[in-house]
């Protein structure tokens, strides 16, 4: 997606067919996210660098609120599961709730447009 336009055909059906708010819940089942495809998709598009969007996306109420809501530990906990993060790295709350957040993005994003090939 270039900027905030469907990449093909597929993508543009499927998001013109779509409720506005897509729900990311995490393996253990104990973390769920309510998050936008538009504000999904600004976070996840493959080979840019997510970083500052991602903190623009926690900054917002919505989901800043949701992040707040969600136990720290829990939140390592998910992270650890991935393999991606030393203990040291998963020591930073604020940090892992960007990780989150990102990992929310990239599977709404992955998981919508599987939907439609």
């Amino acid at each position: 997606m270039k900027n905030d336009r469907p990449e093909t055909m597929a993508e543009a059906v499927y998001m013109a067919n779509q409720p506005r708010v897509f729900w990311y819940s995490a393996s253990s089942g104990s973390l769920d996210l309510a998050i936008t495809w538009d504000d999904a998709v600004s976070c996840s598009v493959p080979g840019q660098d997510a970083t500052e969007a991602v903190r623009a996306l926690a900054a917002l109420p919505y989901i800043a609120e949701q992040l707040e809501d969600a136990s720290a530990d829990l939140i390592r906990a998910e992270l650890r599961e991935c393999g991606a993060w030393d203990a040291k790295q998963l020591a930073d709350d604020e940090e892992n709730r960007l990780r989150i957040l990102w990992i929310a993005c990239c599977d709404i994003r992955e998981n919508s447009l599987e939907r439609t090939a």
